[in-house]
């Protein structure tokens, strides 16, 4: 591929299906029912890669990237409906937070099993590797989850009571904006980092590819305890503003040291950047559905999906075209202002 920025799409526009499915999602999800919707979207986690794998040119890649996107925006959009409608009364932050560690030990797995994979044998082997896991997790979906709808059945009910597309009290919701807003500047820092820390590592610092995806996936590591002890922390404070403020500061302030960090320490400030980022998935998606009345908190937890996937769109081709064009050094000190605006627009709410 000709430069990070062509790198940078093949990477970003897996999520570009999620900016236009988010919402919808939520009605195609009262129609046929979060099983029906769920095998649809491992299906497509099988074929996109197995269409990618073939690789006849650019073009193809990409769109075997978008078809894997619809799976996952379907599957990030069950996940925490299913939990909000279970843990609406109690322990929500908590249990948003662990489910929220789905993104992240993916990245730990990816990190430290593509390189190494790829080295051996092919990139190729690794789409082989995706189409094969999607496919086992098919089969357990249709075999293990048939009564899923049953949990959720009150929110999925006729007449009077079915899900509007556009409900006001979500899209004309001034605090909802401000946490998405929050939640998109997030995750264009945190992903478009992600994405080319390694290559970062590799290219300036010197470091083996297998290395650099195993020292970056230690934030990951530490993200974990990190998204469930927030969620916990937040229910006992009655706060979840307070804890997004503070990880949002903190993570500008990781940004502004990563390009001057001494490489032989470096495995510290990829550490801090586990803590600051991590804990803000969970608590925004929990924040969200609590704005709003208990009707609504599917649409909006679509809402933040997203918005969520807006970010994450722009992340990693936003991040590769400052690379082109000013260097690392640059892009990393952009994502400071990216990330205090994100602070003040929870602050206000």
């Amino acid at each position: 591929m000709s430069g990070s920025a062509q790198g940078g799409l093949l990477i970003s526009v897996f999520a570009v299906s999620g900016v236009f499915l988010a919402v919808p999602i939520g009605v195609i999800m009262q129609k046929f029912g979060c099983y029906k919707a769920g095998i649809f979207a491992l299906s497509a986690l099988v074929i996109g890669p197995f269409i990618g794998m073939l690789y006849m040119n650019f073009a193809v890649l990409l769109i075997s990237r978008v078809i894997e996107g619809v799976g996952l925006i379907i599957l990030t959009t069950i996940g925490p409906a299913v939990i909000a409608h279970e843990y609406k009364d109690r322990n929500l932050g908590a249990a948003m937070g662990i489910l929220m560690c789905f993104m992240i030990l993916g990245q730990i797995i990816m990190l430290n099993a593509a390189p190494r994979i790829a080295a051996f044998s092919s990139w190729k082997i690794v789409w082989m590797g995706t189409a094969a896991y999607a496919l086992i997790f098919l089969l357990l979906w249709i075999f293990m989850l048939k009564k899923l709808d049953w949990c959720m059945k009150d929110e999925m009910m006729d007449g009077e009571n079915r899900i509007q597309m556009f409900p006001k009290e979500v899209f004309l919701n001034w605090k909802l904006w401000c946490l998405g807003l929050t939640f998109m500047l997030a995750l264009i820092a945190q992903q478009g980092v992600v994405a080319f820390l390694p290559s970062y590592l590799t290219d300036v610092k010197g470091m083996p590819a297998s290395a650099a995806g195993s020292m970056v996936s230690a934030a990951a590591f530490v993200g974990i305890p990190t998204a469930i002890l927030s969620g916990i922390i937040s229910d006992r404070l009655g706060s979840r503003k307070r804890l997004i403020v503070i990880f949002m500061v903190m993570s500008s302030i990781v940004y502004a040291v990563m390009p001057i960090f001494p490489s032989s320490q470096y495995i510290l400030i990829i550490l801090l950047f586990g803590i600051s980022v991590y804990g803000i998935v969970g608590l925004c998606i929990s924040t969200a559905s609590e704005l709003v009345g208990s009707q609504n908190a599917g649409m909006a937890v679509a809402f933040m999906n997203m918005m969520q996937w807006g970010g994450i769109v722009m992340s990693s081709a936003v991040f590769g075209s400052l690379i082109d064009g000013i260097g690392y050094t640059g892009a990393f000190y952009c994502l400071v202002p990216i990330t205090i605006a994100g602070a003040l627009l929870t602050f206000i709410v």
